[in-house]
């Protein structure tokens, strides 16, 4: 990645680094050592405060034509949580009424939508608190079923 200032790594990497954008402002989101880090192209480094369980996926998903950015993080008990890149300190946890087994995007990378697996089930992730059956099992692919 070229025009990031580095720093030396004051952290373990356990999955590999999502580059994000975030209003015009690039960022690169790790998780090492069960934390939460988002990095600026500075070098600054924000640790998140971190959900207690280990991390299995996380996923980028865009909107506002790659404006916007929003990264979404399931942990090995099921449950899936938000960053706002622009919010650097929190994770939010969404009170979803399934247990989450697998995540990933669809879209055209511009404007992302969310699909989660749960209970071999197939969601479309509507607002912070709901989730719908997903009306097409073209996506099936993308998942483990």
């Amino acid at each position: 990645m070229t025009q990031w200032i580095t720093k030396q790594s004051v952290f373990g990497i356990d999955q590999p680094f999502i580059p994000i954008r975030h209003n015009n402002t690039d960022y690169i989101y790790g998780y090492g050592n069960k934390n939460h880090y988002i990095i600026d192209r500075k070098g600054k480094i924000v640790k998140l405060k971190s959900p207690e369980a280990d991390i299995k996926k996380s996923i980028a998903a865009f909107s506002d034509s790659g404006k916007k950015c929003i990264l979404y993080i399931l942990d090995i008990s099921g449950k899936i949580y938000s960053v706002d890149p622009s919010l650097t300190s929190e994770i939010i946890a969404l009170n979803l009424s399934d247990t989450i087994t697998d995540i990933s995007s669809y879209g055209d990378l511009l404007n992302d939508k969310i699909v989660m697996l749960g209970r071999n089930k197939l969601y479309d992730y509507l607002t912070a608190n709901e989730i719908k059956p997903f009306p097409n099992s073209s996506l099936t692919k993308n998942f483990n079923l």
